[in-house]
């Protein structure tokens, strides 16, 4: 992709491509497409970009959730029940709003995660810790890092420049496409106290073409780097 068009022309080549990609309906298949479609021998960071990016997708937390991720303290129950039950929490501490958040994983991610913990993050695991998501030494990886390794990712696969935040507004772009009027659960995932807060920035955002007009209207084009 030509990043060197404008702001608005970028958001809406991307908000064009990305749809097609994600083939509007569930992130796994986007992250298993880039990561593994190729057939390029895995290494603990691709996987963990795919955990991230389906993460980002299905539950639209910020950079700092993701990258703080605990795997005692951030999920519930602390492993998947036997009906394949789990959820991710976020602690009302690191919400905006002060609000608990609690998003119930599909069977999809639930995998995803599964092979990424159990095959990939042990070869990072220097010393205890609890935190998901490490760095080739070994350290927690911080929200920057993070960021950064969801967004070379997408770049090197998919040769598209988006901004880590774009994906909150990616991922509502798709719920309301899928369910047009259907406010409460983007209002949840969003941390928005108010409906009224969601219906301001997303009412008219009822078709895919109509958020790639209006992205590229509205000061969220500013979100592309």
């Amino acid at each position: 992709m030509d990043t060197g068009v404008s702001s608005a022309g970028a958001s809406r080549a991307i908000l064009h491509e990305l749809p097609r990609v994600l083939n509007a309906s569930h992130a796994t298949s986007f992250v298993v497409g880039i990561i593994i479609g190729s057939g390029i021998f895995l290494v603990p960071r691709e996987m963990m970009a795919a955990v991230g990016i389906e993460l980002l997708l299905t539950t639209m937390i910020r950079r700092k959730n993701l990258a703080g991720i605990d795997l005692k303290k951030s999920f519930w129950p602390v492993r998947p029940t036997p009906a394949g039950a789990w959820s991710l929490s976020v602690d009302p501490c690191d919400v905006k709003n002060r609000q608990p958040l609690r998003f119930a994983l599909s069977k999809p991610t639930i995998r995803l995660i599964d092979f990424y913990l159990n095959e990939c993050r042990p070869l990072l695991l220097k010393e205890p810790t609890d935190l998901m998501f490490l760095r080739t030494n070994g350290e927690p990886k911080g929200r920057a890092m993070m960021a950064n390794l969801v967004c070379r990712t997408l770049s090197r696969r998919l040769d598209l420049d988006v901004n880590i935040h774009l994906f909150r507004h990616i991922g509502t772009m798709l719920y309301l496409d899928a369910h047009p009027g259907h406010f409460g659960v983007p209002q949840v995932m969003l941390g928005h106290t108010s409906n009224k807060t969601t219906q301001q920035f997303y009412a008219h955002l009822q078709t895919t073409q109509a958020i790639i007009e209006a992205l590229a209207a509205t000061r969220w084009s500013d979100v592309l780097r």
